[in-house]
């Protein structure tokens, strides 16, 4: 409950606007997330054995850059429900949402505007519980958030040198997105298992254009 009372205080202080208009529910006094917040499935508390209860939502707030070119850093609000494992993400400045599901972990990060139309692009990287290979996405705004590119990464390495992903811009609509890590499967000769050989570092081109 402390997340959520600490984001209902915070709000008012994290709106944006641009060219007159206001952020994420178009109120002028900054974002209101009780349409996210006050439904069954989002806010609700589970009964323990010992009488306490637990509240279903936590909450992560993401300071960022100035992803809508309005002069003002922006900042995106992390939803989380424990009891189905969905996010929920929303930002000061965009009207739209974006959802995911069936996730242990998530980690978003601005990457700038690849595109240049103003607005910048968004990576979610969506981590499994015991797997070095993590979900990859892509999303860009063009009055709605959209999804570019959905595939996979290979975290476990032991250059720590290097990234999971590379951009290179190729011109103002295609860019070229480097995810890292093969995996071949074999079977072997005697056993008839299937062995699984990983090239941890094996680039992967994906063309991305809009």
């Amino acid at each position: 409950m402390k997340q959520v009372l600490l984001l209902l205080f915070l709000l008012p202080f994290v709106s944006c606007k641009k060219g007159g208009n206001a952020g994420n529910t178009g109120t002028s006094d900054g974002i209101d997330l009780s349409d996210v917040l006050n439904t069954d499935d989002y806010f609700k508390t589970k009964k323990k054995r010992n009488g306490s209860a637990k509240d279903s939502v936590e909450v992560r707030i993401i300071e960022l850059s100035d992803i809508n070119n309005d002069g003002k850093n922006d900042t995106a609000f992390i939803i989380y429900n424990n009891f189905n494992s969905r996010y929920k993400i929303t930002f000061t400045c965009f009207d739209d949402l974006i959802e995911q599901g069936n996730v242990s972990e998530l980690l978003i990060k601005d990457i700038g505007d690849l595109n240049n139309d103003g607005n910048h692009e968004i990576i979610l990287f969506l981590q499994s519980e015991e797997s070095c290979w993590d979900e990859i996405k892509l999303y860009s705004y063009v009055g709605k958030w959209v999804e570019k590119y959905n595939g996979l990464t290979y975290q476990c390495t032991n250059n720590s040198g290097s990234t999971n992903y590379q951009f290179r811009k190729i011109n103002d609509r295609t860019v070229q997105l480097i995810t890292f890590g093969i995996n071949r499967d074999s079977i072997d000769v005697n056993s008839g298992d299937t062995l699984e050989n990983i090239l941890p570092n094996a680039p992967n081109a994906n063309l991305i254009t809009w």
